[in-house]
């Protein structure tokens, strides 16, 4: 089975067979479990999708942190998320859950509550928007014990939680973690002044991939999208025509990045770009403290709607994003220099939480083909001589002759 179809399986038990389950337990409704706890010792944050979205968490777990000085963090997710979460300083413990097989996941799952039960937390945020299992797993992990989580009112995942929180599809998710963390600490004081872009920590002296090497500074491109939505690709043949032009008018190399099952795609890139000596395809090289260290020392990132977004992003690298099945109202960059491209046509965003992120397109895919080549071309040139360097450095000098491809 591929990743894309287990993803798709996996959405449909949560949704009929985790209704179910969820219909099976006692309602939580008392009164005195809507009263925070204090003092609040050891908090469990539960994410099990995406890996932006758990970049996107860093701030909620900050403010805990902040709200409960010496508190003790535990975070839930999917064995695949743990590099990233250990990457989150505010983090002591992560519980990893496999995902390699549907046998593999309901084995671990078993043990893992009786580990979950132990650590008797004081609170658990279930950071999942509708999904029903992270719910019933919040529940089983504490049960009578105090949950905040997203949902719907009436909804079945609501019946379980002690605070129901409404999912805003206008505001950025980070700020919607925010709200998630302070409700779950009542806290009365507002956002000014707290940086809501998340920020990671990264290894010093971490040992980064095979790079580009070199005195040129390098921007990363990343033209592919998690198996959760492909959608999401811009046309491969814009990427091709942006990196020809970004190689012609300016001293800096390109890096492709992406995972192995992703190198196929990424080689037929790499081969119409035709400049070896500027162009390095990483793909399947890096694991992800690498490829965070990889971002963190470029001169910016181009990438599709997916988690290097928001991994440079929380590096506060310069960013340029391309949206469509999803909007970046909800998943935008949140680097302090970005520029972003989204058409906003009719049928956008049809992907959403509301639909457990599936996207249902009506209308082959015209929001990711009219972004138009010759305009982002133009804005990402203008972005680097104003945002990424002035004009003038080397960066922007225009390269060789001998080493400028074609432009097509």
């Amino acid at each position: 089975m591929t990743e894309r179809h287990r993803i798709r399986l996996s959405k449909f038990i949560d949704e009929y067979v985790g209704r179910g389950l969820i219909a099976l337990c006692r309602r939580v409704s008392s009164p005195a479990a809507r009263t925070v706890l204090h003092p609040v010792g050891k908090i469990l944050f539960v994410k099990f999708w995406g890996i932006g979205s758990v970049v996107l968490t860093e701030p909620a777990l900050r403010w805990l942190a902040r709200s409960y000085p010496g508190v003790e963090i535990h975070y839930l997710t999917f064995s695949r998320n743990a590099q990233v979460v250990r990457l989150i300083p505010q983090v002591s413990r992560i519980h990893a859950l496999p995902f390699r097989s549907f046998a593999s996941f309901a084995a671990g799952c078993t043990g893992l509550l009786l580990r979950l039960r132990r650590e008797r937390y004081d609170l658990i945020l279930d950071g999942e928007f509708f999904c029903h299992f992270s719910g019933l797993l919040s529940y089983l992990a504490s049960p009578g014990g105090r949950i905040v989580g997203f949902g719907r009112p009436g909804s079945p995942k609501s019946r379980l939680q002690t605070v129901s929180l409404p999912f805003h599809p206008d505001r950025h998710v980070a700020r919607q973690f925010l709200a998630l963390a302070r409700t779950g600490t009542s806290a009365t004081s507002g956002l000014e002044g707290f940086q809501t872009r998340p920020s990671l920590r990264l290894e010093s002296g971490s040992t980064g991939p095979p790079g580009p090497g070199g005195a040129r500074p390098y921007a990363v491109l990343n033209v592919n999208a998690s198996p959760l939505a492909r959608e999401r690709r811009w046309p491969r043949r814009g990427f091709i025509q942006l990196g020809r032009s970004l190689l012609a008018k300016h001293a800096f190399d390109l890096v492709l990045v992406g995972t192995a099952r992703e190198r196929p795609y990424v080689e037929r890139v790499e081969a119409e770009l035709n400049s070896p000596d500027r162009v390095h395809n990483l793909c399947g090289l890096t694991d992800l403290p690498q490829l965070a260290s990889l971002l963190r020392d470029a001169a910016m990132v181009i990438s599709n709607d997916s988690g290097p977004v928001h991994l440079a992003s929380s590096l506060d690298v310069p960013v340029v994003a391309f949206y469509g099945p999803e909007t970046p109202a909800l998943y935008g960059p949140l680097s302090s220099r970005k520029l972003v491209f989204y058409e906003g046509l009719w049928c956008s965003p049809c992907m959403s939480v509301e639909n457990a992120k599936t996207v249902n397109c009506i209308n082959h895919r015209t929001c990711m083909r009219e972004i138009d080549p010759a305009r982002v071309i133009h804005l990402v040139h203008r972005f680097i001589e104003t945002d990424v360097f002035p004009t003038g450095s080397a960066a922007c000098r225009r390269a060789p002759k001998e080493t400028a491809p074609i432009m097509i």
